[in-house]
Parts: C-alpha cells; structure tokens; sequence
C-alpha cells in the first residue's frame, strides 16, 4: 500500500516536467518589439525634459535620429514603449518614402508629445 502513493506522486512529477518543458520551447518577445528595428533612448537625469531617439534596423543600420525636447519620456512605461514601437514603424515607412527630415521629425515630435 505504502508503494502506490509514492508512484502516484513520482507520475504527477514527471508529467509536470514534461509540460513545463514544452511550454518553455515557444520563443515569447514583448508587444513593444518591432520586427522591423529598434530604438535606443538617451537622456540626462539632470535634464529629464530632453531626450534623444535613434531609430535602427534589425541589422543594426541607423536611419534616424530625433532630438525631443519639453517632454518627460518615461521609457519604463508599457504605453511609451508601444508608441515608440509605432514611431519606429511609421518613420520607417516614411524613410523609405524619401520624405525629407524635416517632416519625419514632425511627425515624430507630434506623435511622442
């Protein structure tokens, strides 16, 4: 009687293995990542009123770049890493329109703001 409840819990175990180990080979990345690029921000703690956005593409090319400033980009935020993702596909789409500088950084400061 004593050998059933060790085998019951020895199968739970085992099964439980064999799920958790399928369920981690699915390969899981964030809402905000782009399959298009990325971006980097830089800002100074001092000044946290001025930023400064690269946009790259996926094989690490820099396309461009954006100064913004009068505004508190809090980059840890869900909803600031979602515009920035659309930001990113937007001025690409732009970029490979030729549009000229000027416009996409309108876009740009109209879109973060």
């Amino acid at each position: 009687m004593k050998f059933f409840p060790k085998t019951l819990i020895g199968s739970l175990f085992l099964m439980i293995a064999v799920t958790s180990n399928a369920q981690n080979e699915q390969e899981l990345t964030a809402p905000w990542v782009s399959g298009k690029g990325y971006w980097n921000t830089e800002s100074n703690i001092h000044d946290p009123l001025n930023h400064i956005i690269r946009f790259y593409t996926n094989d690490g090319h820099l396309f461009h770049t954006e100064k913004l400033s009068g505004v508190k980009l809090e980059t840890d935020k869900r909803k600031t890493k979602m515009k920035l993702k659309k930001a990113l596909e937007q001025t690409m789409v732009l970029y490979s329109k030729q549009e000229p500088p000027k416009q996409i950084s309108q876009y740009l400061v109209a879109y973060l703001k």
